[in-house]
């Protein structure tokens, strides 16, 4: 059985309805029960997240998550050095592009794309002295303490 008709069977039961045949049980139904209902609806949550997980992995290539090993390694660098994409290598390896360009970095064929920052503006290098202090940071080195407590 797949987990989406696993999942499907429990919202179902959850809901107070059979799911062969989509009629509503009696009250007096053990599924019918608050105990019942919470201890399904309890289970649910687990369910979906396996679920997601589960359609998440089947887009991903073959080989994704997988360790690379020598000779992967040596058609990597054959392929890339011939002129290969890393798009094509991608495809051609079963691995996702941040994979192949994750190991071509490891493997210091290409340089590391430059920093750029996540979360807009607001990195530690465009705020001045002032913000910086503002922020409760010190932004003398040496005054630093390896202390998670501020009096030590």
């Amino acid at each position: 059985m797949h987990i989406e008709r696993a999942l499907e069977i429990i919202e179902s039961l959850a809901a107070g309805v059979d799911p062969a045949t989509g009629e509503c049980f009696p009250q007096t139904s053990p599924y019918q029960s608050p105990e019942t209902i919470r201890a399904l609806c309890h289970v649910l949550e687990p369910l979906r997240a396996t679920a997601k997980r589960e359609r998440r992995r089947e887009k991903l290539p073959r080989n994704a998550g997988m360790p690379w090993d020598p000779a992967t390694d040596n058609e990597l660098v054959a392929r890339y050095t011939s002129g290969s994409s890393i798009a094509d290598l991608a495809k051609h390896l079963g691995r996702t592009e941040g994979s192949v360009t994750a190991r071509l970095i490891k493997m210091e064929l290409i340089d590391p794309p430059a920093f750029k920052p996540r979360f807009g503006k607001g990195t530690a290098a465009a705020l001045t002295d002032g913000e910086v202090k503002k922020r409760g940071t010190i932004s003398d080195p040496s005054q630093a303490s390896l202390s998670p407590h501020r009096d030590e």
